[in-house]
């Protein structure tokens, strides 16, 4: 019986390193996977110096920098009228 009882214990043995690999391999690639979402996110990498996310005045007089395209044969162009007084800022 002790013959059987080494045996066991041998197959137990390899199986532990075919399972500890196959975790190792897992391991690794939740963590690639977690990195990727990551820096997907923005979280990681890229530069932190962009600033916050807000609108941005135009003067009254001066060029629009979002401007609509015009269809360029005029009669269907639409004038746009900026009036006088009240703030310095376009609305």
């Amino acid at each position: 019986m002790a013959d059987a009882d080494d045996k066991a214990e041998k197959k137990s043995g390899k199986g532990g390193i075919v399972k500890m690999a196959i975790g190792a391999v897992v391991l690794l690639g939740v963590g690639a996977g977690g990195a990727y979402g990551a820096f997907a996110a923005g979280l990681l990498g890229g530069d932190g110096d962009s600033g916050p996310d807000l609108p941005e005045f135009v003067k009254k007089g001066d060029s629009d920098p979002y401007a609509l395209p015009s269809s360029g044969k005029g009669k269907d162009d639409i004038a746009v009228v900026y009036g006088e007084g009240g703030s310095e800022y376009r609305t």
